[in-house]
């Protein structure tokens, strides 16, 4: 009888606690970022945009090919030249995985307030057909980062070779990388960038 009466006692407790009770569920948005559907090659490049401004490396390599995925070829990264003649070893075997930690490596030594920002201009397609794309664009990508010895500054010119998967899901399957002769006064490339935070 005495431990009957614990039992409600104590349930009674737990109760009055809300233990039980049912809890609202976070918001996913806050750290789902701006990610939408990649249903066009022009969605791949705003999805591209926004998860480099919101550090988001998930949203980052989803705009990247994955063999994995419905048929596509694996991603393949050419650097510009002169930083993918110093670093020939690392770009031989390039992958997403190296992508994935390059990128969060970078992305996590940006204080939280402060936004990396990438600008792209004089954007076209080279090719745009129903089952490619080639967009091509002159870009800087500023990441206020903490390391004193990489560069918080790159431009260039870079290549995107956009194709769809077999569920019409697009995404890059070839990035290329090339030192612009318009931003000459910036000396670095992205290329540089991923290979220093990759090590």
């Amino acid at each position: 009888m005495i431990t009957r009466v614990a039992i409600v006692i104590l349930f009674t407790i737990l109760s009055g606690c809300e233990l039980f009770t049912t809890r609202t569920p976070e918001d996913p948005a806050g750290s789902s970022g701006t990610y939408q559907q990649p249903t066009s090659e022009l969605i791949v490049i705003s999805n591209f945009q926004n998860a480099v401004t919101e550090k988001n490396t998930e949203n980052f390599i989803s705009c990247l090919s994955d063999s994995a995925k419905f048929g596509v070829k694996n991603f393949k990264f050419d650097p510009s030249s002169e930083i993918g003649a110093r670093f020939s070893e690392q770009f031989n075997t390039w992958s997403i995985l190296s992508e994935r930690q390059s990128f969060y490596s970078m992305m996590s030594k940006v204080t939280t307030d402060d936004k990396p920002s990438l600008q792209l201009s004089n954007a076209r397609f080279d090719v745009r057909v129903p089952d490619s794309a080639v967009y091509v664009a002159e870009y800087i990508i500023k990441v206020n980062h903490s390391s004193p010895t990489i560069p918080k500054l790159a431009a260039g010119t870079l290549r995107l070779t956009i194709v769809p998967n077999q569920l019409n899901q697009w995404s890059i399957s070839r990035w290329t990388d090339l030192k612009s002769t318009a931003n000459d006064t910036i000396p670095s490339t992205w290329s540089e960038l991923k290979v220093l935070f990759s090590n």
